[in-house]
């Protein structure tokens, strides 16, 4: 079974952010590049609104444990950053410098 994970961020605007991640049931799981991006930037957004700010690479990290991922080497990491490029194509978020996410508020 996998679990579909609505929340509301409380911003300037409710925004409702899908979604998936996996149960205990190892057939809920994918693999990173059949997660959409739109659903790396929800989650990544899920994060930043509880966080504010993370460095890109920390960013990465907790959206693929968020997605069910213990670890994450290249394949995954390059997948998700395309979500998180999403995300701040968006406008939602911004890149500093550093590499650092903002969150925009």
């Amino acid at each position: 079974m996998i679990l579909l994970s609505e929340r509301v961020a409380h911003l300037n605007l409710k925004v409702k952010m899908k979604f998936r991640i996996p149960d205990s049931d190892k057939q809920s799981r994918r693999d990173a590049e059949d997660i959409p991006l739109e659903e790396i930037r929800n989650a990544a957004m899920e994060i930043m609104v509880q966080q504010i700010s993370l460095p890109k690479e920390d960013l990465i990290r907790e959206v693929a444990r968020l997605m069910g991922f213990q670890r994450s080497g290249p394949a995954i990491n390059e997948h998700f950053k395309l979500g998180i490029n999403l995300l701040v194509k968006s406008g939602q978020a911004v890149r500093d410098k550093d590499e650092r996410i903002i969150l925009k508020g």
